[in-house]
């Protein structure tokens, strides 16, 4: 498997990966093609794709978060001749390590990501879909960190969608101790992925923002 990191130039002429895109989303978690090209082209944000020879084998998306610093994967998506074979794990691993790079650190920092709530499955194949990608990302060490609602910001400008958030922390934080860390570091960082992401490359409004933090029942206001 060859990756390659897309400028926003390569990115907004590849069909193959566009169509990949669509297809492995819904159209509520799917953000127009000129905001993930705006992150690229801003340096806040990453592509990598993965090649076989000719054939695409996936790509993977991530939103670099500063203050504090973390990597935020925003999209991942193997296509289906590819899926069981440990692709999706070596793409994680391949933008984490370039993200890392970017932000100038030398050792690990969390990795976070968005996932689909298991319990918010509709059907037995969505349960199903939905229970594959809770544990691909709990073999990759990410695990569900808040006990209450979490609100992904609306990516189509309309609905706010119920998801998982799960994160794999650096070195400094005990694995056992995951699912008891103190709240008020995790309020930061999804302050920083509401802000620095959602409002500042996607555009969706502070008071929209301001309506899913209320949404999460954090103990502190947004500002």
């Amino acid at each position: 498997m060859e990756t390659k990191n897309l400028t926003a130039q390569e990115l907004l002429a590849d069909e193959q990966l566009w169509s990949l895109y669509h297809a492995s989303f819904p159209p509520e978690e799917t953000e127009e093609t000129a905001v993930i090209c705006r992150g690229i082209s801003s340096g806040k944000a990453l592509m990598l794709r993965a090649c076989d020879g000719q054939n695409l084998v996936g790509f993977i998306n991530v939103h670099l978060l500063r203050n504090p610093d973390s990597v935020f994967i925003v999209y991942l998506a193997v296509d289906p001749n590819y899926r069981g074979k440990g692709f999706g794990e070596r793409l994680v691993e391949a933008a984490y390590a370039l993200g890392t790079i970017k932000l100038a650190f030398d050792e690990q920092i969390p990795l976070w990501a968005e996932i689909d709530s298991l319990s918010l499955a509709t059907t037995e194949e969505e349960k199903r879909v939905r229970s594959r990608r809770q544990a691909f990302f709990e073999k990759m060490g990410l695990v569900p960190i808040l006990q209450q609602s979490y609100v992904q910001p609306p990516v189509d400008g309309n609905n706010l969608v119920p998801m998982t958030l799960v994160v794999r922390h650096g070195p400094e934080h005990e694995r056992e101790n995951e699912r008891e860390h103190e709240l008020p570091s995790f309020e930061a960082h999804i302050r920083n992925l509401y802000r620095q992401k959602y409002h500042e490359v996607n555009g969706i409004s502070l008071e929209k923002i301001k309506l899913c933090w209320k949404a999460c029942k954090f103990s502190s206001d947004y500002f």
